[in-house]
C-alpha cells in the first residue's frame, strides 16, 4: 500500500493474517494498474468476476467497494461478508438503497468502530452491523531516527510531526490547515512530513506556500513504504475531519510514537486521552495547546508513545481479532 494507512494497508494487513493460519487468500484491487474512477470500477468488475469463478472460494470478502461489491453479492452463491470502511455519505437516496442491498445479501456486514456502526444502521433503519477492530501486525524501527531525516532532508535537531493522508477526500484534507496553522511562527524547529498524493495535492501545495511554509512542511507524495516517516518522526497527527478509524493513526501508535488526534469519528475509541494519546476540537486552539504539551514535556511524550504501543499490541494484533473472523468466515 503506498504511503501506509486507508483501506489497501488494512486488506494487506487482514490477508497476511490469514495466510499465517493457512488460509488461501487472493486479494482483487479496483485500483489495480492505475486506473480509477467509473472505467476502473467496471473493468475490475469485468475481470474480478473471471478470477473469482476460477478461484471458486468459501468465502467473498469486500471492502469499501460499493460499486463493485453490489453485483457479486447480487449473484454469487458462496458466503459474502462486507465491510464498511468509511462512514458512507448515507444522505443520498441510492447510497440507502446500496447500503441495504449490501446488508441483506451479506452474511456479515462489518464495520471499524462503533461510531461508524451506529451512523449506518440509524441511516439504513434495518439489518445490522458488526465492529471488527482492524489488525495489525507487530511493528518496529526499521533504521535509526537520524538517518531517516537524513533521508527525507529534514533538520535532525526538528521536532518533526508526522502525517499519513491520502490526497483525494475533501474531508481528510480540509484539517490539513488548522495543523499548518498551529506551526509556531517565532520558532522554525517544528517541522511537518506528510505522505500522502492524489488530486488534491496542488492544494495542500497551495496551502503551505501561502503560509511560507516551504522550508518547514515536508510534501513526500506518496512512498511505496512509509516506515521513513515514522522512524524519522517525534509524534504523529491525525488531522481530518471525518473519519471511522485511520490504520495511519494505529501504524504511528505501533511504533510508539505519541499522537494527537481530532476528537471525531472512531478516534476516541482508539485513543484514551491523556492515556495512550491526546485528543483535541478540531480547532486551533486545541491543536495547539495539545502540541504544545508534548513538545514542551519529553516525559509526557514518552509515555503516551510506550503506552500507545501497547493499546496497539493488546487491541489490535491478529492474536485479538483473527478469532473473530473465523468465526464469521466459518459462520
Amino acid at each position: 500500500a503506498e504511503s501506509g494507512g486507508g483501506v489497501s494497508s488494512y486488506v494487506r494487513y487482514h490477508a497476511e493474517g490469514l495466510r499465517s493460519e493457512g488460509y488461501d487468500v487472493q486479494v482483487l484491487s479496483v485500483n489495480s494498474r492505475g486506473r480509477s474512477g467509473r472505467s476502473a470500477i467496471l473493468q475490475f468488475a469485468y475481470e474480478a468476476a473471471s478470477r473469482i469463478r476460477e478461484f471458486d472460494p468459501d468465502v467473498l470478502h469486500a471492502h469499501g467497494v460499493w460499486q463493485a461489491a453490489t453485483p457479486f453479492f447480487l449473484r454469487c452463491s458462496v458466503r459474502a461478508v462486507f465491510t464498511f470502511h468509511t462512514e458512507p455519505d448515507l444522505r443520498r437516496f441510492q447510497n440507502r438503497v446500496v447500503a441495504r442491498l449490501l446488508i441483506r445479501r451479506a452474511a456479515v456486514s462489518t464495520t471499524l468502530s462503533g461510531y461508524a456502526r451506529s451512523r449506518i444502521e440509524s441511516a439504513i433503519e434495518g439489518g445490522s452491523v458488526q465492529v471488527v477492530p482492524p489488525a495489525l501486525p507487530l511493528m518496529a524501527a526499521k533504521i535509526g531516527k537520524a538517518e531517516a531525516r537524513g533521508r527525507l532532508a529534514v533538520p535532525a535537531s526538528a521536532f518533526v510531526l508526522a502525517v499519513v493522508t491520502p490526497l483525494v477526500y475533501p474531508e481528510k484534507v480540509r484539517g490539513l490547515p488548522i495543523l499548518f496553522d498551529s506551526l509556531p511562527s517565532d520558532s522554525a524547529k517544528t517541522h511537518i512530513v506528510l505522505a500522502g498524493g492524489g488530486p488534491l495535492m496542488r492544494q495542500v501545495e497551495s496551502w503551505v506556500r501561502d503560509r511560507g511554509l516551504t522550508e518547514r512542511v515536508h510534501l513526500l507524495g506518496e512512498l511505496a513504504d512509509p516506515s521513513v516517516l515514522y522512524d524519522a518522526a517525534d509524534a504523529y497527527v491525525q488531522a481530518s475531519l471525518k473519519d471511522n478509524l485511520p490504520i495511519s493513526l494505529l501504524e504511528a501508535m505501533s511504533r510508539d510514537l505519541p499522537v494527537v488526534a481530532f476528537r471525531i469519528g472512531g478516534i476516541p475509541e482508539a485513543i484514551r486521552h491523556g492515556e495512550t494519546g491526546l485528543l483535541c476540537d478540531p480547532d486551533l486552539s486545541s491543536l495547539q495547546q495539545q502540541l504544545d504539551r508534548l513538545q514542551s514535556d519529553e516525559a509526557l511524550a514518552r509515555r503516551l508513545g510506550a503506552h500507545a504501543g501497547l493499546e496497539v499490541r493488546d487491541r489490535y494484533s491478529w492474536s485479538k481479532i483473527g478469532p473473530l473472523w473465523s468465526r464469521i468466515y466459518r459462520g
